[in-house]
């Protein structure tokens, strides 16, 4: 926090004060989660002004798990499950902010792995390939 004084006399202020003060004032600013709504019957020029936000301070009370529902259903982008993490972490909640970045990591995994459709013809090539080897 930055005192004010009541002097009118000009202060010198060095770069490096300026500079602690701003942080300082940044971190006393929180910044709420806020998770695009992607699901629903949105019109194209309301998808972009509706979201879900939680702030700092219900980070404490939500559970992890229905923290996760909202960010699949919304399918919200992996930043988005960072950000949710973190803020559990600043509300020294480790364990919910554990489950918050596992699901994250699952839901990378998933939309990145083959479907089941190629995976199965993949399978069944190498399947045939081992068979000629033989």
């Amino acid at each position: 926090m930055v005192a004010a004084t009541s002097t009118a006399e000009p202060m010198d202020v060095d770069d490096d004060n300026n500079k602690n003060a701003a942080t300082d004032l940044e971190a006393d600013n929180e910044v709420s989660l806020r998770i695009p709504i992607t699901s629903g019957t949105l019109s194209s020029e309301d998808s972009g002004n509706n979201f879900v936000e939680v702030f700092p301070e219900e980070f404490s009370s939500l559970a992890a798990n229905k923290l996760v529902q909202v960010l699949r259903d919304e399918a919200a982008p992996i930043g988005t499950w960072a950000d949710a993490g973190l803020l559990y972490m600043q509300q020294k909640q480790a364990r919910p902010a554990l489950v918050v970045l596992e699901e994250a990591c699952d839901v990378v995994v998933d939309t990145t792995a083959p479907s089941s459709s190629l995976s199965s013809s993949l399978n069944k090539k190498e399947a045939d390939q081992k068979k000629k080897d033989q």
